[in-house]
């Protein structure tokens, strides 16, 4: 091998090893926008639970109903604090719906996740709730909306309850 035929298979290499280089930097790049995207999705439903969590309080619930021109009666306290809970549990599903669609959340967590909806899907407050939620953003979120009613056919039949009152 003479010196031009090394120099020759030098640059060769070196063209291949900038080509390797571009492409992981590539991969890198996109696999940091998709963790930047989920980050901002996850800081935006801990934005939502937290809020939804302090205005469960029943002194905050209260106030809520009195300035929204609603009597601030215990039954209306409870049915804001359910409603409040019930848009937590929407909320949180949708983040890990979307993690687990982006592929960062393995399938163990996002089953288990599924389980808990199943089972937040027993509830006929959590029906109501999740039926008023996609009427009022019936273009919103689609795949969503469609992944929780395929969780909600597969839960098993609504918990038969005795009325308290």
């Amino acid at each position: 091998m003479t010196l031009s035929d090394f120099a020759t298979f030098s640059t060769a290499m070196s063209g291949l090893a900038v080509t390797a280089s571009l492409i992981y930097l590539a991969l890198q790049t996109h696999q940091n926008s998709k963790h930047t995207r989920a980050l901002i999705r996850q800081g935006r439903a801990s934005r939502m639970i937290t809020a939804f969590v302090g205005f469960s309080d029943t002194d905050k619930c209260a106030a809520w109903l009195e300035v929204n021109g609603m009597s601030s009666t215990p039954a209306n306290i409870r049915q804001r604090q359910v409603m409040l809970y019930n848009a937590g549990l929407v909320t949180g599903m949708e983040d890990v719906f979307s993690q687990h669609a982006e592929g960062l959340l393995d399938d163990d967590h996002f089953h288990a996740q599924c389980a808990s909806a199943r089972a937040a899907f027993r509830e006929p407050a959590f029906q109501t709730f999740w039926q008023t939620y996609k009427s009022e953003r019936p273009s919103a979120a689609l795949k969503f909306q469609q992944f929780m009613d395929e969780l909600a056919s597969t839960a098993a039949p609504p918990v038969e309850r005795a009325n308290p009152n």
